[in-house]
């Protein structure tokens, strides 16, 4: 199956070609988690905040919504509230 998206004049083509990689990955890993998670799991998110992490917990809690998964993620403090806002259930704070 293939999609077309316009790329709005203000997004380079470059920036627009970086914000898909994520979702490849993100497309693996849920291969994966649907092979192995059994019900109420404990996961841990490293990196929580950032491209790949962040999507990741929004799509762990989204497409596993029925597994009562426990999500914990990793990142810096100031990114607690949004990590919070994406689904996990408690943020682990990096340490420098």
């Amino acid at each position: 199956e293939k999609s077309i998206v316009s790329i709005p004049d203000t997004i380079s083509f470059i920036d627009a070609a970086a914000a898909v990689m994520p979702l490849f990955v993100i497309h693996g890993l849920l291969e994966v988690f649907e092979k192995n998670i059994k019900g109420k799991e404990r996961i841990l998110v490293i990196g929580a905040s950032g491209g790949i992490g962040s999507m990741l917990v929004t799509m762990l809690r989204k497409v596993f919504a029925d597994y009562n998964l426990y999500i914990t993620g990793v990142c810096s403090g100031r990114n607690k509230e949004f990590v919070l806002g994406l689904g996990a259930d408690r943020v682990s704070r990096k340490e420098s």
